[in-house]
């Protein structure tokens, strides 16, 4: 405080405490009431929501917040909430399901008519509903509907369903579902390779398979064939004389075969072993022999295939590539590109004419064109990028630009 230029006796305070205005503090600021000046007074706050109230008796003036009352310390008619903090909202009570319009005041809750719930009272009661047909009772069928939290929704009407069941009452099985229960419907688990598509019959749960295949997700193939793909089961294909039956297994393909027989079809003789025919093969005799092998005809010993000599370790001609007991394999030489019939004794690489190439000499060398008939490319080296021509004797040519002052076309 500071003296007052007056008479230099009275002060004049600088900075009241909150709530306290006036030279000397003696009055209530905006938003306080009392009076300081009495013994024991002083500014206390309107208890009015932030509202202002009369100075001397702290009566709101103006409730903010739609509030009421001296101190607005309720919420007004039709409203409700908190109305310390001056936050009521309006009841907006369901006119169609509501006996009138007020509510509680502090929750909010309006009177709801028997067949109504909810706190406007917007929503059917428990085990009720469809709001459009003033809540009727819930048609649900009690198999195929949740018990939880009710049959069917307050608003709607609609029934909740068990998993995989489907229809207005729930009383019926969805698209890729069977067997309706207490429990919901169980997934038909049609096999994608084998069925047609994945829904399956209602009842009994078999799936739409496509041909050659079976089982109730149609997940196996039919009796004859094997290997479950997109496109279904291959026919097994086992051969009539080798092969106990046309049955195979259902992964590898591989059929039951006779005595002495073997391959995925049984369609040969194993090892050793000779005479193909309804009853099997014949274990052969040992041939004691070194090179020989069991004939699968006679079940004599013989050179293995495409070899010869006394030992039976030389390749015939045009063969190469000797192994033992496995014989030879043939040249297989292009006789229009190959010198001779016989190729390298041991790679197999066959003598090739000039202008041609390849394992084979099948195809024609690079600076030739034309297989089977390969022709020189003869490429002009002064316009051509390369000696070697493409395939029709096109040859690579360079390209220079016209000069600038020469119209196309004139050289």
């Amino acid at each position: 405080m500071y003296p007052n230029k007056g008479n230099g006796t009275e002060y004049i305070c600088t900075q009241c405490p909150q709530g306290y205005i006036g030279d000397h503090c003696e009055s209530c600021d905006a938003g306080y009431y009392g009076n300081p000046t009495e013994l024991g007074g002083s500014c206390v706050p309107c208890s009015c929501g932030g509202g202002p109230c009369d100075a001397s008796t702290g009566e709101c003036v103006q409730c903010r917040g739609n509030t009421e009352g001296a101190r607005c310390e309720r919420c007004k008619p039709l409203y409700y909430g908190d109305p310390r903090t001056g936050d009521c909202k309006p009841c907006e009570c369901n006119t169609s399901g509501s006996l009138g319009d007020e509510c509680d005041s502090i929750s909010g809750q309006c009177q709801c008519k028997e067949n109504r719930a909810g706190r406007t009272c917007d929503q059917c009661a428990p085990g009720l509903g469809n709001l459009a047909l003033d809540c009727p009772p819930c048609d649900c069928d009690p198999l195929g509907t949740l018990s939880v939290p009710q049959p069917c929704h307050p608003v709607s009407g609609t029934c909740y369903c068990q998993p995989g069941v489907t229809g207005d009452r729930c009383d019926q099985c969805d698209t890729g579902y069977w067997n309706f229960t207490v429990n919901g419907c169980t997934s038909c688990n049609c096999n994608r390779d084998g069925s047609l598509h994945f829904s399956c019959d209602v009842h009994t749960g078999q799936c739409s398979c496509k041909p050659n295949m079976t089982g109730l997700a149609c997940d196996q193939c039919t009796e004859g064939h094997w290997g479950l793909q997109e496109l279904g089961c291959a026919s097994c294909e086992c051969n009539a004389v080798g092969s106990v039956n046309n049955s195979c297994d259902q992964i590898t393909g591989q059929c039951v075969c006779r005595k002495g027989v073997t391959g995925r079809t049984c369609d040969k003789c194993r090892p050793d072993y000779f005479g193909f025919s309804v009853n099997g093969c014949t274990e052969c005799a040992s041939c004691e022999q070194s090179g020989m092998v069991c004939s699968e005809e006679s079940g004599q010993c013989v050179c293995p295939p495409l070899t010869r000599g006394d030992l039976c370790i030389q390749c015939a001609p045009n063969s190469y590539g000797y192994r033992p007991l496995l014989g030879c394999q043939p040249c297989r030489c292009d006789l229009r590109g190959s010198m001779r019939a016989q190729c390298d004794n041991i790679t197999g690489d066959c003598y090739c004419r000039p202008g041609y190439t390849g394992h084979l000499c099948n195809q024609c060398a690079p600076g030739y064109y034309g297989y089977p008939k390969c022709k020189y490319c003869e490429c002009n080296l002064a316009g051509s990028l390369s000696p070697v021509c493409d395939s029709q004797g096109q040859c690579p040519c360079k390209w220079y630009p016209l000069p600038s002052w020469q119209p196309a076309g004139e050289l």
